[in-house]
């Protein structure tokens, strides 16, 4: 199922998200990041409707006044390994704090993933068949290249 930008945890839900679990209004958090009290509830929504995104200062601020990690409420880069933990955070929130059914598959995976790329740097595959498992794992599975002796 292709993930719709209403589905996904934007940088505007988290922060949402966080402030309502700390019980802040929105102009509270404002002021609590230091913002004028008169535009403060306005431009905490801007950011929570993803109109807009606060610069990296702002940003930290609001993270210190959710007393919360600013990567919390960053926006997404891909460069950065730990956001792969934050999207699964907010994936096991999204689940009703059930817990990540498929946590199991993914530690799973990660472990393929390992045995793969380590196939890869003993040489028993080339580099072209790395790339392309990693291409197509999700399309063909996995047991092509693992039990590959």
């Amino acid at each position: 199922m292709p993930c719709r930008k209403e589905d996904a945890m934007t940088q505007g839900k988290r922060i949402r998200a966080i402030r309502k679990i700390r019980g802040f209004t929105r102009k509270e958090l404002g002021m609590k990041a230091g913002m004028n009290p008169k535009s403060a509830a306005s431009r905490i929504s801007r950011y929570e409707e993803d109109k807009c995104s606060p610069r990296k200062d702002t940003l930290m601020k609001i993270a210190e006044a959710l007393n919360v990690s600013p990567m919390a409420i960053a926006p997404y880069t891909g460069r950065d390994f730990r956001e792969i933990l934050e999207i699964l955070f907010w994936l096991e929130e999204a689940q009703n704090a059930d817990g990540i059914e498929e946590l199991s598959e993914i530690v799973t995976m990660m472990n393929v993933w390992e045995t793969v790329k380590d196939k890869r740097n003993k040489g028993i595959i080339s580099d072209k068949e790395y790339r392309e498992w990693k291409l197509q794992c999700f399309c063909i599975g996995t047991e092509n290249l693992v039990r590959r002796e």
